[in-house]
């Protein structure tokens, strides 16, 4: 769906949500709470949704924040920096099949230095803004009244998520000798910019951090549909063919 569709239906709920997200991200800011700026606008907006008051984020809010993030991290990748990075690479790709392995087993539960320039700070919270108007908008309240269930499966699927990717970066921290806080947020199973935001808020190693999951990303895009097929093979359950050239109702 376009982003302009139903523009004017949908410019209440927009600006009802930047008149609360605004003075919510404040808030949480005056609170000192991490990524203020993401947390208080998703939560507040995220909330009214669910009680009845229907909120909408702006056309293209999620690809502002993008583009303004992408543009701070990108002035962390220096030479030095890069130089670093290459030397993380083992780690890299330990911490990129630690991931796999995570998400293989939440799928068994359900079967079963140099700084040349900066993006100002107002730039970055505007980004933080942007994506807790779009998390928080996707919370409506006819999904979860009609799907009562998915709230507790949710919860207990993100706790066990949570404890396995904290010991696998606890793990890998371990082994590679690189910091635990670092670790863990290079591999928690969320997007690259909600991750990016968590490490530039608690001041993390950002290149790092973005190393790690940008090649999860690159790696999952391209490796997904083998590892597919490799675990239906295994499984023995090939999806069937749906033959094209079948004639009458009681073609095989």
């Amino acid at each position: 769906m376009n982003e302009f569709t139903k523009l004017g239906e949908r410019m209440p709920g927009m600006l009802k949500a930047l008149a609360l997200g605004i003075p919510a991200g404040y808030l949480f800011h005056r609170l000192q709470a991490p990524i203020p700026w993401m947390i208080g606008p998703m939560v507040t907006v995220a909330t009214l949704n669910l009680l009845g008051v229907q909120m909408h984020s702006p056309p293209y809010a999620r690809q502002m924040g993008q583009v303004i993030l992408g543009s701070a991290v990108s002035l962390y990748f220096t030479p030095i920096v890069v130089r670093a990075l290459a030397a993380n690479l083992p780690a890299i790709v330990a911490a990129t099949v630690a991931v796999f392995l995570v998400a293989g087993l939440g799928a068994a539960l359900t079967v079963s230095g140099f700084q040349l320039s900066a993006v100002p700070r107002w730039m970055t919270e505007f980004a933080q803004l942007m994506f807790g108007l779009v998390l928080g908008a996707r919370y409506e309240r006819a999904f979860f009244a009609r799907y009562k269930l998915f709230i507790p499966f949710a919860l207990l699927n993100s706790f066990f998520i949570l404890i396995a990717s904290v010991a696998a970066g606890a793990i890998l921290a371990w082994l590679f000798d690189l910091p635990i806080a670092t670790m863990i947020i290079a591999t928690s199973p969320g997007g690259l910019a909600e991750m990016t935001i968590t490490a530039q808020a608690l001041q993390i190693s950002v290149p790092l951090v973005v190393a790690f999951h940008l090649f999860r990303v690159v790696v999952v895009n391209i490796g997904t549909q083998h590892i597919y097929s490799f675990g239906a093979a295994l499984l023995d359950r090939r999806p069937t063919r749906i033959k094209k050239h079948a004639r009458g109702p009681h073609a095989t």
